[in-house]
């Protein structure tokens, strides 16, 4: 299950200012410039989003940005449209961006929301039972 963080966590971050959460990050270098492939955790927060600026500043210039979000399961709201206004920041400035492995409930809350754009295929959000699942029976309802 997907949940927006509570009101006790957004205040517990507020208290931690300063703490950063580093995801996982692979780096393929080319010369100059590099592809980064970052693996968020089970929490999209604000210390999380630190943590993902700091992993893209270190990198240096970075040409192709993959996030794959299959581990996520918490968003906190704020967190995550600042995450949005960073990756079109960064599409502004030549760099590919894409978001990757949004799991079910979480791509059906965000069905409207700015980060779709950076999701390169409609297929990685959702799926078709008939395709995905053979032998699938629709409800007699």
């Amino acid at each position: 299950m997907i949940d927006y963080a509570r009101a006790e966590d957004v205040r517990h971050e507020e208290r931690s200012a300063h703490d950063r959460r580093i995801p996982w990050a692979e780096r393929a270098t080319s010369g100059a410039s590099c592809e980064l492939r970052v693996v968020l955790d089970h929490r999209l927060d604000m210390a999380a989003l630190r943590g993902l600026r700091k992993v893209i500043a270190d990198a240096g210039h970075v040409t192709r940005l993959d996030l794959d979000f299959a581990r996520v399961r918490r968003l906190d709201a704020a967190a995550l449209r600042l995450l949005a206004d960073d990756l079109a920041g960064m599409e502004a400035r030549g760099v590919r961006v894409g978001v990757r492995r949004l799991a079910e409930g979480l791509a059906e809350r965000l069905a409207r929301h700015p980060l779709r754009r950076f999701t390169s295929d409609y297929d990685e959000l959702f799926t078709d039972p008939d395709r995905d699942h053979p032998g699938f029976l629709a409800s007699d309802r």
